[in-house]
């Protein structure tokens, strides 16, 4: 790390450097790894992410609109695996997982 901040320009140069070499998953040749559904979608998910991610869903009490996204989602989910009315899952910031 610098002794000093970088600014904002060159920290996203930095990133986009770290990211020459990744695979292009817009492109919709890899599979499973990343899912790209549209441009559109793509948006909506960056602008939902920007509004949420100072948020932490490890305390749902302190943010009762995660308490509402971690049980509309683990529903659907469930309703996915056909799980039983006791199962029961947990998601945190952006990366959100179940456990059925």
């Amino acid at each position: 790390m610098p002794q000093h901040g970088w600014s904002p320009q060159e920290t996203l140069s930095r990133l986009e450097a770290l990211r020459d070499r990744d695979v292009r998953w817009k492109d919709g040749r890899v599979f499973s790894l990343a899912y790209y559904a549209s441009p559109e979608a793509h948006e909506l998910a960056t602008e939902a992410y920007r509004r949420f991610s100072g948020e932490n869903a490890l305390n749902v009490d302190a943010f009762p609109s995660l308490r509402t996204m971690q049980a509309d989602v683990l529903a659907i989910v469930a309703g996915w695996l056909d799980a039983p009315a006791s199962a029961r899952g947990f998601f945190t910031s952006r990366f959100f997982g179940s456990y059925v």
